[in-house]
């Protein structure tokens, strides 16, 4: 449990970094904008 509980934990991060940076980008009136990560969710 605890192994898969850590892959969520980071996961969820980079779901709540990837979401602050989308509203930024909003605030900001951009409209065309790429978002990459270096993540591995294997």
């Amino acid at each position: 449990w605890n192994v898969i509980h850590e892959r969520l934990d980071t996961i969820e991060g980079d779901a709540m970094t990837l979401k602050e940076a989308i509203c930024e980008v909003i605030q900001q009136g951009l409209s065309h904008v790429t978002f990459e990560s270096d993540s591995n969710c294997d």
